[in-house]
């Protein structure tokens, strides 16, 4: 994810995180290394996005999480659901 990612730019991601939802069980990371900032849509679609993930008994794991999209992260209290992990262990 790059930039400035909200709602309007869910036409962009939606299909992707689709695709990952109805593909084989397989653990995710997202890497928002390069995300300026995230709004709540998209925290929204990552606990969806978490919940269908774990019911497949995979991982989902968040990385490159750093600045304002870490304080909304753990604003939300999303980071005590997904992990956050550094970019050297992904």
């Amino acid at each position: 994810m790059v930039g400035e990612v909200d709602l309007t730019m869910s036409a962009e991601w939606e299909p992707v995180f689709a695709m990952l939802t109805d593909g084989e069980p397989a653990d995710v990371t997202i890497d928002l290394s390069a995300a300026t900032f995230i709004d709540s849509s998209v925290l929204g679609t990552f606990v969806r996005l978490h919940r269908t993930v774990s019911a497949r008994d995979a991982e989902m794991t968040m990385t490159g999480v750093e600045g304002s999209v870490m304080r909304t992260i753990s604003l939300a209290g999303i980071d005590r659901l997904i992990p956050v992990v550094p970019v050297s262990e992904t």
